[in-house]
């Protein structure tokens, strides 16, 4: 059964970085080539084949005119890759399925929201969930107007909670607590915000 990736991409012809976001929808041949060779729906693979059969925007609408985003290249700090719709693009024999994740290939994501989140530093309203490349949670973040507010957490990378607090306006706002890797508690820190009484001045 043939596989579908996930990668954000960018167009070439769009100049502003907010509104070229958009997520490429591959797919991957039953004969492709993955790296690291096993089974996790969110971590992070490299292959050595794919074809995009659709671009669409972050939010999820399919984009109709194409005109204006083929090629889209790959968004990312190694050399770019470039597709083009309904095209297989393939890479060389430097792929290797044995070679870790940092290594040669294409990066690509068999899990959607993956794709969406990498790379994405804050997101306007709502939950900003990050992972590692081996597939385990790294923070989950609330913002609201740019800003974390709410119960922020962040984990160790055995997936185990190392920290939690309350933020208000991208500051710790309560009790923070941090976690082991075995999941006990080693220290608890409070950022409540200081009520002081009304002083009444006699003169």
């Amino acid at each position: 059964m043939t596989k579908i990736g996930y990668k954000k991409c960018i167009s070439r012809e769009i100049k502003y970085r907010n509104e070229r976001c958009i997520v490429g929808v591959f797919e991957i041949p039953d004969d492709t080539k993955i790296s690291p060779n096993f089974d996790n729906t969110f971590a992070k693979y490299k292959v050595n084949k794919c074809k995009l059969i659709r671009i669409e925007h972050v939010n999820g609408e399919i984009i109709e005119d194409l005109n204006s985003l083929i090629p889209t290249i790959f968004f990312d700090k190694e050399p770019h890759h470039e597709y083009k719709l309904n095209e297989t693009y393939e890479i060389d024999d430097m792929f290797n399925t044995n070679y870790d994740i940092k290594d040669y290939g294409i990066v690509m994501f068999f899990e959607r929201s993956r794709a969406e989140m990498y790379l994405l530093e804050y997101i306007e309203n709502g939950l900003l969930i990050r992972w590692r490349d081996t597939g385990i949670k790294y923070s989950e973040e609330n913002y609201k107007n740019l800003k974390r507010n709410g119960i922020c957490k962040y984990y160790h990378p055995n997936g185990v909670l190392k920290k939690e607090c309350l933020y208000l306006n991208d500051n710790r706002n309560a009790i923070e607590t941090i976690y082991n890797e075995e999941g006990y508690v080693i220290k608890t820190e409070d950022f409540t915000p200081k009520k002081y009484p009304d002083t009444i001045y006699k003169t």
